[in-house]
């Protein structure tokens, strides 16, 4: 799927999905859903959906509509950390 068809899906169920929230990916997005304790020195990690986009221009680094979903995984994302 593209970008645009993504962000269309995604609009159409209510699901708010947000770009690069931690210096991430700059082609990725995330969907928040939930937070955890963190084990070692952070006082507590986000859990995202992170969506994997692949550049449909050559060494693109700026999100467009054309760019094509690649993979889904689920990303932790350390906070308030020493």
């Amino acid at each position: 799927m593209t970008r645009q068809e993504v962000h269309e899906f995604l609009r159409n169920k209510n699901i708010i999905s947000i770009h690069e929230p931690y210096g991430g990916p700059p082609l990725d997005d995330f969907i928040k859903i939930g937070r955890e304790q963190d084990e070692w020195y952070c006082s507590w990690e986000n859990v995202d959906i992170q969506l994997h986009y692949e550049a449909s221009k050559p060494n693109s680094i700026e999100p467009i509509s054309d760019d094509l979903l690649r993979k889904i995984t689920i990303s932790r994302w350390a906070y308030d950390c020493l």
